[in-house]
Order: C-alpha cells, then sequence, then structure tokens
C-alpha cells in the first residue's frame, strides 16, 4: 500500500510540474537594443508564442489581449531580465523559471484558459468600475486645453484603485472585451469617452485654476461616467455571455 501511494504521489507531482511548465512554452521575451540621442537602451517586451497545431497555442493566441495584459502587468519587474543582456538564453531561463514558479501567475492562466476549477466572482458594478479605468484623461494641452486620453494596456487608471480585492482576471477580461469592440472600428462607447471629455472640460473651463486641477476634474469625471455608460456595460456583457464557457470568472 505505502508503495502505491508513493507511486501515486509522484506521477501526480511529475503531472502537475508538467501542467505547470506548459505555459513557459507560450511565452517569451523579445529582447531588443536601440540606442536614442546617443543613449543605448534595452527592451524587453513579453509575446505570445504561436505553435502550430497546438489547441492550447490557437486558444491563448486568439484572446491574446487577455493574455497580454497578464504579461505586461503581473510580471515582476522587466528591469531584472535587461540586467541579464546580453545573454539572451539566460533571460529566457529566467523568465520561463518564473512562469513555471509563480502560483498566481499560474492560477491566472488557469482562469483565463477557463481550467480552474472554482471561478473568480465579481458583480456588474466591480466590472464596470474596472472597465471605466482604461478609459484614461492622462495630460492637457496647454495650448487649447484639449485633454488627451489613453485606452491603453500599460497606461490605465487601474492602480488607482487601491483595492485589497485581486481584480487581475477581470482587469484582463475587461481589456481584452473593449479591445475586442474597438478593434472592429469605433464603438460607440468610444464615441461616448470623447463626449464626456468635452463636456466635462468645458465644464470646468469656468472654475478653471490650472492645468493639473483641469485635468483631474475630467478625470475623474470620465471614470464617473464611463462606470454609467450603459453602452460599455451592454457591451462588456454581451461579451462575457460570448466566452463564458472559456474563462473562469463569474459576473453577477
Amino acid at each position: 500500500m505505502n508503495r502505491l501511494l508513493i507511486l501515486l504521489s509522484f506521477l501526480f507531482l511529475e503531472y502537475s510540474c508538467f501542467a505547470q511548465a506548459e505555459y513557459c512554452n507560450y511565452f517569451k521575451l523579445n529582447v531588443e537594443e536601440s540606442t536614442y540621442e546617443g543613449k543605448k537602451a534595452v527592451y524587453i517586451i513579453p509575446k505570445i508564442v504561436s505553435i502550430p497545431g497546438d489547441s492550447l497555442s490557437n486558444f491563448i493566441s486568439e484572446h491574446a489581449n487577455r493574455f497580454e495584459y497578464i504579461l505586461y502587468n503581473k510580471l515582476d519587474s522587466l528591469n531584472r531580465y535587461s540586467k541579464l543582456f546580453p545573454d539572451t538564453v539566460a533571460i529566457q531561463n529566467l523568465f520561463c523559471s518564473t512562469i513555471n514558479n509563480n502560483k498566481k501567475l499560474n492560477s491566472y492562466f488557469s482562469i483565463l484558459t477557463g481550467q480552474a476549477q472554482k471561478p473568480d466572482i465579481y458583480t456588474e458594478r466591480e466590472m464596470m468600475t474596472i472597465a471605466s479605468r482604461f478609459f484614461l484623461c492622462d495630460k492637457v494641452n496647454e495650448s487649447d486645453t484639449t485633454i488627451g486620453y489613453y485606452v491603453c494596456i500599460g497606461i490605465n487608471g487601474q492602480k488607482e484603485l487601491r483595492s485589497e480585492k485581486d481584480y487581475t482576471t477581470l482587469e484582463a477580461f475587461c481589456f481584452e472585451a473593449i479591445f475586442h469592440y474597438y478593434k472592429q472600428g469605433k464603438p460607440q462607447f468610444i464615441e461616448n469617452f470623447i463626449r464626456y471629455i468635452q463636456n466635462s472640460t468645458l465644464k470646468h473651463k469656468n472654475d478653471f485654476t490650472d492645468f493639473q486641477s483641469l485635468l483631474m476634474k475630467v478625470k475623474a469625471d470620465c471614470y464617473v461616467e464611463m462606470e454609467n455608460d450603459d453602452t460599455l456595460k451592454k457591451s462588456l456583457l454581451k461579451f462575457y455571455q460570448q466566452n463564458i464557457n472559456n474563462i473562469s470568472i463569474k459576473i453577477i
């Protein structure tokens, strides 16, 4: 009996390590060195690896945005990899070790591939709060007080929420959903966002004190507007229903 238990334990451990190491085959780091104004810099860019005929690879490629969000925002500092340059083999080995041994990353991947036994549960309100932070007002053109904005994978307002709850998988879902519609052409919720910026800018010109204050007021207004934007909400819920069987999150 003891031998059987030892054998089963060994097989389970071997299977677990194999399943965990699999993700290392689907992601890599692109390493590039460039010179700007006489200064050299190393750029480390996470990438998805395409493996022809591999079902998991096909799935990751089909839902690239949700996995790119994790790679760009939830990896440890990319500076630790650039310090190893020009040894690109060492860079990839360190990256692979990180993917293999980081339990949090692996839990994100299992949820985003729909393989997690227990889904992450979020409310519609939480979904809208997270989604609204992808619509970021980030600068003021001082010549005409127009507001610059981003809808971006890395430049967004997620860190401003400062929540103790881990919203990573919801962030990845919202990012994928927003860009799913954006790739099809400028969706109505983007038009709404631009209108909210214009309306808020006009409103706060009456109490203008300085450009930074104007930016903060417009940004805050737009977060609230996007959090309550019905078009955005319907789009996200529609995308959720279309992907409910391939992602382990539940929106209630």
